[in-house]
């Protein structure tokens, strides 16, 4: 997956799942599209600001345009957030930990 990230530009992708976070985590902007599956919205653009654009499916032309014109700044913000992303699962998984001992 990497390898795959590391020669795009710029990733488009529905705006839910772990597609956005490995993209994110791997300093690849993002142009999400709202309300692909299943018709719910994320919210992506405010998780990842500056990061993430996020378009409607028939604005994708001037999302990805706009995406492209501003891709250092794009990449500069996907960085900003990688490291983050990278030990979320971790962190996680320490919050779901405490909380089931605190519970016993």
């Amino acid at each position: 997956m990497k390898d795959l990230y590391s020669i795009a530009d710029l990733a488009v992708l529905s705006d839910d799942g772990v597609m956005v976070h490995e993209a994110i985590a791997l300093g690849v902007p993002v142009v999400a599209l709202r309300g692909v599956k299943y018709g719910r919205y994320h919210n992506m653009g405010a998780v990842f600001r500056g990061a993430v654009l996020e378009a409607d499916p028939e604005d994708i032309v001037e999302a990805v345009s706009a995406a492209l014109e501003r891709s250092d700044e794009l990449r500069r913000a996907a960085r900003k957030y990688s490291g983050d992303v990278m030990v979320a699962a971790d962190r996680i998984a320490e919050i779901i930990e405490e909380e089931a001992c605190r519970r016993q």
